[in-house]
């Protein structure tokens, strides 16, 4: 697991620009007037809870990704041990055959 400290001073890093966005909005919107302030202000808001939300969920997303991957290596491991040896041996002659790139339906097809 990664370290928290480079991700707390990332979100920091975040929230002063998105702060200091929304108050430099505000600051001009009190001088200038306009409707739009509000919506620079929302837009810098949304901006850094999503940045904030991306750098905190990153070691989720690859968790998952590494469960799937996980999941699809079991899969081949069971069908490749459901061959037999003779099946084995031709399965390998047909992937070092080609250009080292054989669709899995390439190789059932010729069954």
């Amino acid at each position: 697991m990664r370290s928290d400290i480079p991700r707390a001073l990332a979100t920091l890093f975040v929230w002063l620009m998105g702060g200091g966005i929304a108050i430099t909005a505000l600051i001009q919107g009190m001088f200038i007037g306009g409707g739009s302030v509000v919506f620079v202000v929302l837009i810098a808001l949304v901006a850094a809870m999503g940045s904030t939300r991306f750098i905190w969920d990153a070691d989720r997303s690859s968790a998952v990704e590494e469960s799937t991957k996980n999941k699809r290596r079991g899969r081949v491991d069971r069908f490749v041990e459901d061959l037999s040896d003779q099946e084995r041996e031709l399965l390998l002659t047909r992937l070092t055959e080609s250009d080292g790139e054989i669709s899995m339906e390439e190789v059932l097809r010729r069954r």
